[in-house]
């Protein structure tokens, strides 16, 4: 029983493509203050899923809450204005601005304070601090007035999380955050997102099992649209039917 409240909640979600059922009446909660990691083969509807949750695809039937309130027919901006951020699996950055502006930008974005014009947002004083503190946060105070085009991958994928945390969201999407990551700067970012678990609620996709494993307090499990299991990680690593749809021999129980 979880005392925590409910931040996401997809009820009886069914999304159909012509004669193809991408979800069958799939339902998922996740509470405030867990990292709910998403995990299932390729082809099993966890991007299906995230583009419903996001906004970026209306379900064919079902409903998707944030916060109590009905968002099933907002679109990806408004629901990011309630508090909703995604993270995608490439780098979305203007490459040919400052790791300082794509941030500026991305804090601006997320607020519902107007502006005219650069120069009278660039002197935003709140926007600023909250620039600073996803500077120091994220590590890239060294990086804060090179131009985007110009980062190693590696610092453009954790420039990704950092926009993707900015505005103070109550729910953070991260899909794939380590893809295309070599092992030292995978565990960099596995170190940075366990920093940032304590402070937010976080809905992770990640198809590495060792990185599940670390992050996650439940770990929810499709296959072929529907939800076989949402469990522990150590519930999910003995469960027969995850084990055989997806985990095989992985030693995890």
């Amino acid at each position: 029983m979880h005392k925590e409240p409910v931040v996401l909640s997809v009820e009886s979600v069914s999304k159909q493509f012509g004669d193809f059922i991408a979800l069958k009446e799939l339902s998922l909660d996740v509470y405030s203050g867990e990292v709910l990691a998403l995990i299932g083969a390729n082809g099993a509807g966890k991007s299906t899923l995230l583009k419903i949750m996001m906004g970026a695809l209306a379900p064919t039937s079902g409903g998707v809450y944030f916060n109590g309130r009905s968002v099933t027919h907002l679109p990806m901006h408004r629901r990011a204005h309630l508090g909703m951020s995604m993270g995608a699996q490439r780098s979305q950055g203007f490459a040919q601005l400052t790791v300082y502006d794509n941030l500026l930008c991305a804090v601006l974005a997320k607020t519902s304070k107007a502006y005219h014009g650069w120069r009278g947002a660039n002197t935003m004083h709140s926007a600023k601090q909250a620039v600073a503190g996803l500077l120091a946060a994220f590590q890239l105070d060294t990086w804060c007035h090179h131009l985007v085009m110009t980062l190693p991958y590696g610092t453009r994928r954790i420039l990704e999380l950092a926009m993707a945390f900015s505005g103070n969201p109550s729910l953070v999407i991260l899909d794939e955050p380590c893809a295309g990551l070599n092992h030292q700067e995978a565990q960099h970012m596995v170190a940075l997102i366990g920093r940032m678990r304590a402070e937010k609620t976080l809905l992770l996709v990640e198809h590495d099992m060792d990185i599940v494993f670390a992050l996650a307090n439940r770990i929810a499990v499709v296959d072929h649209g529907v939800m076989i299991a949402c469990a522990s990680p150590s519930e999910i690593g003995s469960h027969p039917g995850v084990r055989a749809a997806y985990l095989g021999d992985m030693p995890h129980a």
